[in-house]
């Protein structure tokens, strides 16, 4: 006698759609238009986590990479992993630890995903948009008149290449 078990699943091994967060916010998904349209507005001097999260079936992501510009910032980054026996999905989260300063005013950052069940890697992007605290003068920060108003505004400042 010869038993024959079949075994079909409707699930796929295949995970959502990962996205960027913070502060409890989606702000990128990998079919964002542009990084312009995904703001994330941070105070300067600020300690900030952004978190790439991609929920699935199983927890089969390769790396996650994070940049900053064209600044390799992974050695930032931590990767959380949790499973649901209940919901039979892996969460995983990469959270991304920065010092806020105005130079980062904005730069882009990204989350690179390489997974196992995917041809390429996904990118997810937003620019950061700092905002400068005013303790005095400092050399961020620059004097408009506008209709007999005073405005303070915080200027980026100009960008140091090192080779």
């Amino acid at each position: 006698m010869i038993l024959t078990f079949s075994f079909t699943s409707s699930t796929t091994d295949t995970p959502e759609e990962p996205y960027l967060e913070y502060e409890g916010r989606r702000v990128s998904s990998s079919t964002s238009s542009s990084s312009s349209s995904n703001s994330i507005t941070i105070r300067e001097h600020v300690l900030a986590q952004l978190h790439c999260v991609i929920k699935g079936q199983s927890s089969a992501i390769r790396s996650v990479a994070w940049y900053v510009g064209s600044e390799n910032m992974t050695t930032h980054s931590r990767l959380l992993m949790e499973y649901s026996a209940e919901e039979d999905t892996s969460l995983t989260i990469s959270v991304l630890t920065l010092n806020i300063t105005a130079e980062y005013h904005g730069q882009p950052v990204y989350c690179v995903i390489a997974h196992q069940n995917w041809p390429r890697e996904a990118t997810l992007s937003a620019s950061l948009n700092v905002l400068c605290k005013c303790f005095g003068w400092e050399f961020y920060f620059g004097v408009l008149f506008l209709n007999h108003l005073l405005f303070l505004f915080c200027r980026r400042p100009p960008l140091q290449h090192h080779p």
